[in-house]
């Protein structure tokens, strides 16, 4: 399955893209394995303090399966004064 990700903040000015296919190789995909796949292929990612999952409009837990129609979105912290 492949799974279209957007990005915002300092992931989409870092890797200069504002989305990313993923190309998913197993049935059972959840958010987790999603964070633990690109961080170890973006270790920005793994660098940052905290890197929330979006999943339809809403934060989405560790457990969530996804589905290839789902609409991902990586948050990462908001920096601000």
């Amino acid at each position: 399955m492949k799974i279209s990700i957007l990005l915002f903040g300092i992931l989409r000015e870092h890797l200069q893209v504002s989305v990313l296919e993923w190309q998913v190789s197993q049935e059972y995909y959840t958010v987790e394995a999603l964070l633990t796949e690109l961080k170890n292929t973006y270790p920005l990612i793994g660098m940052l303090r905290s890197v929330a999952v979006a999943v339809n409009g809403e934060y989405a837990p560790p457990d969530y399966c996804l589905r290839p129609q789902d609409e991902i979105a990586l948050i990462p912290p908001v920096s601000g004064g």
